[in-house]
């Protein structure tokens, strides 16, 4: 009876999962927690401003699924940045085309510069070592409602564009890496519980802002906030460095995603095209 049983739930579940063509054309978008800067080798050659990995969630995913990936996310690169150009670089969704059957989208702390304050008060708690004096810093600037409002409408014009450009594609809004778990503090971080909880606040408004775009629009969205809750950077499994980044080892920049990070969003994108097929 448990065999049958087993039978059974093997055949539903195999019938509820559609096949990926090989070779199915795969664009990936957004700023640096997707572009994948200092970890592993450069996606390009010569190495360009943008800062893509080749072992960046996009690329692992691409290998592993076997799809043909356009890489066009870019390290500082806003939401806006999706559907405009930015200085040399055409719009991101220049690369998507009738023939796109997946798109990923990591985009929108640049908008809301939550990278940019996590530097801020980075600097403004360092102090020089040879005079004892604080370095000049940029001001530690919290984005505004209307920063948000601006996110919001930027996300939600840029995904209905690419529902335009490949009505057939599977877009999915990756969120950010959490960089700070609940109670954690640790030497791999200047910043002050006061300036942690202020980072945790602007990192669940821009998920709150991703997935409403998600939810608004009919795309899907990937909680990676909420699957790297537990690989902060002071977990002892982190996803994500702090101020430790080594970049001699290729492991990733201060404040973004590492090795580890890359390959675990891969695995649960990986997870999530197979339940559906392409």
């Amino acid at each position: 009876m448990r065999r049958i049983m087993a039978l059974a739930l093997f055949a539903a579940t195999s019938a509820t999962a559609r096949p990926i063509a090989p070779h199915s054309g795969y664009v990936a978008m957004g700023s640096s927690f997707a572009a994948g800067p200092w970890i592993g080798q450069s996606a390009d050659t010569p190495p360009d401003r943008c800062g893509r990995s080749a072992a960046n969630y996009a690329h692992v995913l691409a290998h592993r699924l076997n799809l043909d990936l356009t890489d066009v996310s870019c390290s500082g690169a806003k939401a806006a940045h999706i559907v405009n150009p930015w200085d040399e670089l055409p719009p991101q969704i220049a690369a998507v085309t009738p023939q796109t059957r997946l798109v990923t989208v990591t985009a929108g702390g640049n908008d809301l510069n939550y990278l940019g304050l996590v530097n801020a008060m980075e600097c403004a708690n360092r102090v020089d070592r040879d005079d004892g004096k604080r370095s000049a810093c940029p001001a530690a600037v919290i984005p505004t409602p209307q920063d948000e409002a601006r996110l919001s409408a930027t996300l939600h014009t840029a995904i209905a564009q690419i529902h335009a450009a490949a009505p057939r594609a599977r877009i999915i809004l990756v969120q950010y890496f959490t960089l700070f778990g609940a109670g954690e503090t640790c030497a791999k971080t200047r910043l002050s519980q006061a300036q942690i909880a202020t980072l945790r606040t602007l990192a669940a408004r821009l998920a709150a802002i991703t997935a409403r775009a998600a939810h608004d629009t009919g795309a899907e969205l990937l909680a990676l906030d909420t699957a790297s809750r537990t690989h902060g950077v002071c977990s002892a499994s982190p996803w994500v460095n702090g101020n430790n980044a080594d970049r001699v080892r290729a492991d990733g920049t201060f404040y973004h995603p590492n090795t580890a990070g890359m390959a675990a969003t891969a695995q649960l994108l990986a997870q999530r095209v197979r339940q559906r097929g392409l």
